[in-house]
């Protein structure tokens, strides 16, 4: 059996252990975005492994909304010559589009960091 990628587990939102398992218990577009189970209903992987554990989600999910914003604000400038009044509206949308899931993308790469991948 072929190992599963690690790329597909952390975009997937996927349980790093097993890598197959569902990192969060809701649907993307609902108002409990960083709702996750306990443990991965897999291989029983637990995943909230001390309090405060997703503090440093925070910093990645930075990263991630600002590479969003600034690819954003660059292409509506210089490829839509967009006016700076539209841009604001404009990054708005965006951010609050790719809000829930890059809340999520940022936790699971941070436990993809801690948690590495076991085949049992």
């Amino acid at each position: 059996m072929n190992k599963p990628s690690m790329l597909k587990s952390i975009f997937g939102l996927y349980c790093p252990r097993c890598r197959k398992g569902k990192l969060f218990s809701s649907p993307l577009f609902r108002l409990k975005i960083y709702d996750m189970p306990e443990r991965c209903t897999v291989c029983q992987q637990k995943f909230d492994i001390e309090p405060g554990f997703y503090w440093g989600a925070m910093y990645v999910a930075y990263m991630l909304s600002s590479g969003v914003l600034l690819a954003t604000a660059g292409i509506s400038i210089l490829v839509f010559k967009m006016p700076v009044f539209y841009l604001w509206f404009a990054l708005g949308f965006v951010g609050l589009l790719f809000l829930p899931y890059i809340a999520r993308l940022a936790r699971s790469i941070w436990i993809h960091i801690f948690v590495s991948y076991r085949a049992d």
